[in-house]
Formats: structure tokens, C-alpha cells, sequence
């Protein structure tokens, strides 16, 4: 096993398995998802080991691309090369893309319509960032979304969303936070957005 693979399951466990990665899939992505800093591609590694999955209580999930890549091109500043490879708990989404500069891994935050660069290596990414608060609550959405682990399970077609949405005049607090369909609300929040 991969060390950076190795290092991500020690430290998060293997999560709840909701899916399997059909080989077709597996060789799709096999050269896509790894940046020129990557030994090998971690994401293919996780998919042929444990399948589609969620780990930290929910807070992160990995996903299949063919069923959001699409989907997500719809927001803003989004390119039409995007891979989106995993999310999280309130919907937001991990992307790799290659930018002009240079392979990037980023995050979009589907509530706020913001995206940035958040690593440009996948092993780094798997190995330190998602295993650290503080890349949560400084890199991604984490001060809202690691509040909320505990508060609510959900099913891999579900995230937690706010109600109003934030693009409309909704408050970002816990209490306005719902259960809702992951594909139905990417679509949504992508028309506000690109309004």
C-alpha cells in the first residue's frame, strides 16, 4: 500500500463503503487524478481498496466524477476540464484541475460560490491536509462543517445545506442547516450563483 495511502487510513479508518469503482472508472482516472508532484494516484488507490466512501463521521466522501464533474462546471469559474473527486458533509466539493499555475487541487465552497487552491499534491492532500483542524477551519469550510459532524447522519446521495440558501440572504449558522439531496441542491446552488 501506498505510503500516503497508508498514512490517510491509519489516521482517519476506513470509512462507510456505499459504493464499488467499476473498472472502467478506475482506468478513466487512473492518469487524470494525480498531479506531477504525485508518486502514484492516491484516489484510484482508495477507489480499488475501499470503494466509494465516507470518512470522519461524513465529513469527507469520496465520489465518483462521472456523476459530478458535469454538474459542477455549472458554477462559476469553474473550467470545462475539472474533475470533481470527492465532498463533504454540507455538499462542498474537492476539484482538481490543471490552472495556469500548475496542477491544483481546490475547494469549492458551494454555499458561497468561492473556490481556491487548496494543495497541488493529492498524497499531500490525503497524508497531512484532511487529517489537520486546522486545514478544515482555515482551507476549507471546517469551522461550520466539523461543528456538525455529530448532529446528523446522512446517506451518500445527502448533504446538509442551509435554509434560506446564503446566496439569497440565508444565515450561515448551524440551526439553519437541513437535510437535502446532494445532486438537487448542486444544481440549485449553481443557478444562484450563476445569476
Amino acid at each position: 500500500m501506498n505510503k500516503f495511502l497508508q498514512r490517510f487510513i491509519i489516521r482517519e479508518g476506513v470509512g462507510d463503503n456505499y459504493d464499488k469503482v467499476s473498472p472502467e472508472i478506475l482506468l478513466k482516472y487512473e492518469n487524470l487524478l494525480k498531479t506531477d508532484k504525485d508518486e502514484s494516484n492516491i484516489v484510484t488507490d482508495i477507489w480499488r481498496e475501499y470503494g466509494l466512501c465516507s470518512y470522519r463521521d461524513g465529513l469527507f466522501w469520496t465520489i465518483n466524477p462521472d456523476e459530478y464533474s458535469a454538474m459542477i462546471r455549472q458554477f462559476p469559474n469553474i473550467s470545462k476540464s475539472a474533475i470533481a473527486f470527492a465532498r463533504t458533509n454540507l455538499g462542498n466539493l474537492f476539484i482538481y484541475d490543471k490552472l495556469n499555475i500548475g496542477d491544483s487541487i481546490l475547494f469549492l465552497n458551494v454555499h458561497k460560490g468561492t473556490i481556491k487552491v487548496i494543495s497541488t499534491s493529492f498524497e499531500i492532500l490525503f497524508a497531512i491536509g484532511l487529517g489537520s483542524e486546522s486545514f478544515w477551519k482555515e482551507e476549507c469550510y471546517g469551522k461550520i462543517e466539523l461543528k456538525v459532524l455529530s448532529k446528523h447522519t446522512l446517506l451518500s446521495d445527502e448533504c446538509l445545506t442551509f435554509i434560506p440558501a446564503l446566496a439569497i440572504g440565508g444565515d450561515a449558522k448551524i440551526g439553519n442547516l437541513k437535510k437535502v439531496k446532494i445532486r438537487e441542491n448542486l444544481e440549485f446552488l449553481s443557478q444562484l450563483h450563476s445569476n
